[in-house]
């Protein structure tokens, strides 16, 4: 066997060393091998990441066109939100209505039918009726028989009124008695408000804001200190009393622009005029003289635009000096630019009311301390008679309601600012609420609030349980997206919310307090939650008056356009 195998041929294959290969060669061939197999690999990655890059940068392009396009939205949408406030507000101001609903509402609805485009109706005067009054038309009304056409919000002299419900009451569906006197924003329009007439034997009454149906000089500093304190200084762009302001007729020159009838000074007063220069309103509407006339306009002293005074006659009255009825269109103040708000149409006047009645200061709206408290307690108690008074109204007792009136005019109102009190009626309106929701809760609901732990504001139910719910809010950490923010030093908010439902941030103003934060409030930003009552279902006023007040907190949902920050808390 082994002399067969050795004569067995060996294959080239099988050689491990070719004849004159030498070893060196062979490396080299080696190097060259894997160097023309690294170049290849070299080149097909790069051909790789050229096709990523450019796969990657084709994603960012859309990405890029996309957050334009999403940029683009978010300011044509804020374009058209501003668009949308600044746009002139048609609404209808009416005078004295003394419970005659039916002229006042059917004739409302055949105008706004007509013109097309109507918001709101503003009564001035008396609206309720009187005494002296005829037969009212306003119990179908008030008992929803019939339906009021439009919103409307009003101001009184009724002492029924101002003593049940100082801070307003809603009467029936869209019908608003705005309260004693306040401040408060209608289609976008700042309107303030005085209710009561003058009467120089109460007015200088001290620590009472209103006599029966009278107002003091304690309600009228209220309301300029209200509209001083504002912290925009927005301005006001209506003022609706019941009477006229005095020496509205000075520095007209001609007498066909004078009021047509001398019987018009019966409802003037000079708290008004004082008002009206204080508070510098581009429209001052009042009533009670059964007169309608329109000032040329003047010159504000010290904001330089145009104020118009219109006085409305009677609801009812017949003839052109009578007229009770008229149309506004105006867009807010606070829309407007300074320069479009400073021109003047021709006619304009110099104010007619004494300068210096602009710098007068009024009494303090505390009592004096040598003031009987026993009397000031009483007084402040008395609200029983008001409430039967209102009752017998709803009731459809019309003989009882007017000889309940007469007993009510020497009552006082020690508080009659709409901003700080609800009123006995209106109380009593959300504890009636508080009941039926009670009564109709399923068995093992959460029981009701014991009333020795009720605050001042004697909080339904349902505001225990929001409270309790925003508060576990405020325990948690925001939720993913939302930036919660801080404010607890004094100072401007500087924040312009849309109404939406939740709102979202229009506007956010340099050198504020929202400016100064790091992140920046977002504008375009929408607000989740404030002091962790969320705002994504209903509107939630006492949270948006909560703005006002320090310590406040912010949810902030972050726009989609911006990237998001690193922090979730500022």
């Amino acid at each position: 066997f082994l002399q067969r195998d050795l004569q067995t041929p060996v294959s080239s294959a099988a050689m491990s060393i070719q004849p004159g290969v030498s070893d060196d060669l062979r490396a080299v061939r080696e190097r060259i091998r894997k160097r023309a197999a690294a170049k290849e690999h070299t080149a097909y990655m790069m051909d790789r990441y050229a096709t990523l890059d450019g796969i990657k940068k084709e994603a960012e392009d859309k990405e890029n066109i996309k957050k334009e396009e999403r940029k683009a939205a978010l300011q044509k949408r804020v374009a058209e939100k501003l668009a949308f406030e600044a746009r002139p507000h048609k609404l209808f101001v009416s005078g004295d209505a003394r419970g005659n609903f039916e002229k006042l509402f059917s004739t409302v609805q055949v105008q706004a039918e007509k013109v097309g485009g109507m918001e709101a109706l503003l009564c001035v005067g008396a609206t309720l009726p009187r005494q002296a009054d005829g037969e009212p038309s306003v119990l179908s009304y008030l008992k929803g028989e019939k339906k009021v056409p439009l919103e409307t919000f009003f101001v009184d002299a009724s002492p029924a009124l101002l003593q049940a419900a100082p801070g307003g009451l809603q009467l029936c569906e869209n019908l608003h008695f705005l309260g004693g006197y306040g401040v408060k924003t209608i289609c976008g329009l700042r309107v303030a408000f005085l209710s009561g007439e003058f009467d120089a034997a109460t007015y200088e009454t001290a620590g009472a804001d209103f006599v029966g149906g009278c107002f003091t000089a304690t309600a009228v500093s209220g309301l300029r200190k209200i509209v001083a304190e504002d912290q925009f200084k927005r301005g006001i762009d209506i003022l609706l009393t019941c009477g006229w302001p005095a020496d509205l007729e000075q520095k007209v020159s001609e007498e066909a622009s004078k009021p047509s009838d001398e019987s018009f000074r019966k409802a003037c007063a000079k708290p008004l005029a004082e008002l009206c220069i204080a508070l510098e309103p581009r429209y001052h509407i009042c009533g009670s003289a059964d007169l309608f006339y329109q000032r040329p306009p003047f010159k504000a002293p010290r904001r330089e635009h145009a104020c118009r005074c219109i006085g409305l006659g009677a609801v009812g009255s017949t003839g052109k000096q009578r007229k009770w009825l008229h149309a506004l269109s105006l867009s807010p103040m606070d829309c407007m630019k300074r320069e479009d708000l400073r021109q003047l149409p021709q006619g304009t006047t110099s104010c007619p009311f004494p300068a210096e009645l602009a710098g007068q200061k009024r009494p303090a709206e505390s009592a004096p301390e040598d003031e009987p408290k026993a009397k000031r307690s009483a007084a402040s108690e008395d609200t029983k008679g008001a409430e039967n008074t209102m009752a017998a109204l709803l009731a459809g007792d019309v003989s009882k309601y007017r000889s309940a009136l007469q007993s009510l005019q020497g009552k006082l109102v020690l508080c009659g600012n709409a901003h700080k009190r609800d009123g006995p009626m209106k109380k009593a309106e959300e504890k009636d609420k508080a009941e039926k929701q009670k009564s109709s809760a399923p068995a093992g609901s959460a029981s009701p609030q014991p009333e020795d732990e009720e605050d001042e504001e004697e909080l339904t139910e349902e505001d225990i349980a929001a409270r309790k719910v925003a508060q576990e809010v405020l325990s948690k950490p925001p939720a993913k997206g939302i930036v919660r923010y801080t404010f607890r030093d004094e100072g401007l908010l500087g924040i312009r919310l849309s109404r939406d439902k939740p709102p979202w941030v229009l506007e956010v103003r340099d050198g504020t307090l929202a400016a100064r934060k790091a992140p920046r409030v977002p504008v375009g930003g929408v607000v989740a939650s404030i002091n962790g009552f969320e705002l994504s279902t209903k509107e939630n006023p006492k949270a948006i008056k909560a703005l006002a007040k320090r310590p406040v907190v912010l949810d902030i949902d972050w726009p989609i356009d911006s990237p998001m920050p690193s922090v979730t808390s500022a």
